[in-house]
């Protein structure tokens, strides 16, 4: 199968994006390209029936879900700077007493406290 264009590619992944179909003037919309550019592509991804048109509607093939999942980066590696290094993790906390908060830390007005109860 011939690769397609940049514009191509980016439909069929605009389209995977909202559940395979979208209105034609919302997808034309999320392009961002000129009308005539449009046209042509989606006329050559009809052809090579990798999207379908129903009334204003388009939608993406079995064909062109295929495709541009195979041809789209594996998406593992993209939040690789959430992964906290193996020198900063350590082990679960053991704590065998509750925590007990300081007493003259505690707002006085939240906690209905009286300074005679804290001193």
């Amino acid at each position: 199968m011939k690769k397609l264009s940049l514009l191509q590619n980016k439909i069929l992944s605009i389209l995977l994006r909202a559940n395979g179909k979208l209105d034609s003037f919302t997808l034309f919309k999320r392009s961002r390209v000129l009308l005539s550019e449009f046209s042509l592509a989606i006329k050559t991804l009809s052809t090579k029936k990798m999207l379908c048109e129903y009334g204003n509607d388009i939608c993406l093939t079995e064909e062109g879900k295929q495709y541009i999942l195979a041809v789209t980066p594996e998406q593992t590696g993209k939040y690789k700077w959430r992964k906290v290094p193996d020198h900063f993790q350590i082990d679960a906390i053991q704590i065998e007493e509750p925590y007990i908060p300081n007493i003259q830390m505690l707002d006085k007005s939240t906690f209905h406290i009286t300074q005679s109860d804290v001193d």
